[in-house]
């Protein structure tokens, strides 16, 4: 069992933010499945299981806090000691920083893996990726799930999604757009008091690699967050088995959110996240 802290911040137009710690629980995980009365996120298993066939793996990243990965920079993130290792699965890969954003980077807080940074809006967080250097023989399809929390309506810096990138005898091939994609998943803690709250997301997606005719030796993927973006949790699912549709549950209808929170901005409104530096 872990102390995971549910904090407030208050971000005024100038930038400048007033953090600190509303109340604690404890819970196992980081990726939520809900938020109580309190405001406090409930834990739990957002990720869908895919049998992907005969060779197949899985790599589960549901604890992405500092209690589960210590010795990393605290706010606003630097350098990593050392990948992370997801917390099950039968898959080799890890996750690894390539870069910082700008002013920040994304480290284990203590309820997520925090992109952190002084900025507001669609602001370099720093890039991640996942990197397996053993995917499974015949490698056909890959899906990537992640559970991550916007600011401001913004998720990924200049709206670009995950890619994924892979080597084979030929070389490499890089930044390959999913072939689908959905946003399965949307939960909304109900605030208190002036505090807005943005959203969680989940995202699922699917790349179709059986048109390589070549041995994938290893593959990424890469991801680039915003400033004050949390990633909760990730599933990396990898198999032999062949599918030309989608295989992803159907997308939710995503809220016109970007008006109102652009609004609230304007008008020197607080933003409250769960989170804590």
């Amino acid at each position: 069992m872990k102390q995971v802290n549910n904090s407030w911040c208050i971000v005024w137009l100038a930038g400048l933010s007033l953090c600190g710690t509303a109340h604690s629980m404890t819970v196992k995980v980081t990726t939520v499945s809900g938020f109580d009365e309190m405001d406090s996120p409930i834990p739990g298993e957002p990720f869908v299981d895919f049998d992907l066939g005969t060779n197949s793996a899985v790599a589960l990243w549901d604890g992405m806090s500092s209690h589960d990965h210590p010795g990393f920079p605290g706010f606003p993130g630097g350098t990593w000691p050392t990948a992370i290792a997801p917390n099950s699965g039968s898959s080799t890969a890890i996750l690894e920083q390539v870069s910082a954003g700008s002013g920040g980077t994304g480290y284990p807080a203590s309820s997520s893996l925090y992109f952190g940074g002084t900025a507001l809006g669609d602001v370099d967080g720093g890039v991640v990726r996942v990197y397996d250097a053993s995917p499974v023989d015949d490698l056909n399809t890959v899906i990537f799930q992640l559970q991550m929390g916007e600011v401001f309506s913004f998720d990924f810096f200049q709206g670009q999604m995950p890619t994924l990138s892979y080597s084979g005898e030929s070389g490499t091939v890089e930044s390959l757009d999913a072939d689908f994609q959905s946003i399965f998943g949307d939960i909304s803690s109900p605030g208190y008091g002036p505090y807005i709250d943005a959203s969680v997301y989940t995202y699922g997606f699917q790349w179709d690699l059986s048109t390589v005719s070549e041995d994938i030796t290893d593959f990424w993927i890469t991801m680039n967050p915003v400033q004050h973006a949390q990633i909760y949790g990730m599933q990396l699912d990898q198999g032999d088995l062949v599918a030309h549709s989608s295989l992803l549950p159907t997308a939710v209808p995503e809220p016109a959110t970007g008006l109102i929170y652009l609004s609230a901005l304007l008008a020197g409104v607080a933003l409250r996240r769960p989170r804590v530096h």
